[in-house]
């Protein structure tokens, strides 16, 4: 085992491999890293989209003139736990009716009332905000859409497993990532078994030399996984989806920190090479050898002086 990898010899070629293997490796499990935190940072974001979409409507006397309607919009607007208010005409609000219906009715038969969509911060305050607004007299009914708000406490709640799995996930692959660079400072640790070095400095001396290969390629997986991320965004805004991902601006200082935060971890934890071990090689045995040799070259040079005499 020692003898395969030398004697803290450089430039070693099946040595650079391995240190080459563990490089790739570290790269693409915090590629990997990157993805998952990139994932729960814009599942927060679909979560707060979803909460937003709690909204009441509320339907509005009829005939009431624009400046009553801006004057009630202001109103809502001030009260706590509203976050936007959408005026919505009577006619705009039939062709939705006929749509989700999937029916045709002439627009002379329309019985519906202008309304508003106000839009509430978070579904317990829905009851609160609907009672208020039920008390002004431009007001005819306020109603919460039931169906669509189960629906969307659902996929928060769905959401919100999936950011912890997320979360999981990433705090498993940093692991991973420290282990990897504990096997990088193995490898060096072997090479350098038979130099002489206390078991000790050896450890410590492994460590440093895998420091800053460690820190570059977390910057090397970091613009990876920008590049990625910056492509797929682009993409994800083309194909038109309800939700677009977060901006490379609003996520770069997450990651950062994280890969921060990973890279000091591994600067200050010990290195933890489990039960590897090594011998000293005992100078004694050689020191045996050498007299050993030395005193049969003595019998060789004893029996060739007494032929030189015979002769």
């Amino acid at each position: 085992m020692y003898k395969l990898f030398g004697y803290g010899l450089k430039d070693i070629p099946y040595i650079n491999r391995l240190k080459n293997r563990v490089f790739y490796v570290i790269v693409i499990t915090i590629v990997a890293l990157n993805i998952f935190i990139s994932f729960s940072l814009n599942l927060k974001k679909i979560s707060n989209e979803t909460l937003i979409n709690s909204f009441i409507i509320v339907d509005l006397q009829n005939n009431l003139n624009e400046e009553k309607r801006n004057e009630i919009e202001k109103y809502i607007l001030t009260i706590d736990g509203v976050r936007s208010v959408r005026f919505m005409d009577k006619s705009e609000s039939f062709k939705n009716l006929q749509n989700e219906l999937n029916i045709s009715i002439p627009e002379a038969s329309n019985p519906l009332t202008d309304s508003l969509i106000v839009s509430v911060k978070s579904a317990d305050l829905m009851s609160q905000v609907q009672e208020i607004i039920e008390t002004r007299e431009e007001v005819k009914e306020v109603y919460k859409d039931e169906p669509y708000l189960k629906q969307s406490q659902e996929q928060s709640y769905i959401i919100y497993i999936a950011q912890i799995g997320s979360a999981i996930f990433s705090i498993l692959i940093a692991l991973v990532t420290i282990i990897i660079f504990n096997l990088g400072v193995a490898i060096e640790f072997l090479n350098n078994a038979n130099t002489g070095l206390d078991y000790r400095k050896n450890i410590r001396s492994s460590k440093l030399k895998n420091l800053i290969p460690f820190s570059m390629s977390s910057v090397v997986a970091t613009l990876i996984f920008f590049n990625i991320y910056v492509f797929f965004r682009k993409y994800v805004t083309n194909a038109n989806f309800d939700s677009s991902l977060l901006s490379l601006k609003e996520i770069f200082l997450w990651h950062i920190g994280a890969i921060g935060i990973l890279n000091f971890l591994v600067w200050i934890i010990p290195a933890n090479l489990g039960r590897i071990e090594y011998e000293e090689e005992n100078d004694d045995e050689f020191e045996y050898e050498f007299y050993e040799d030395e005193d049969r070259k003595d019998e060789f040079y004893d029996e060739f002086e007494d032929e030189d005499e015979d002769y």
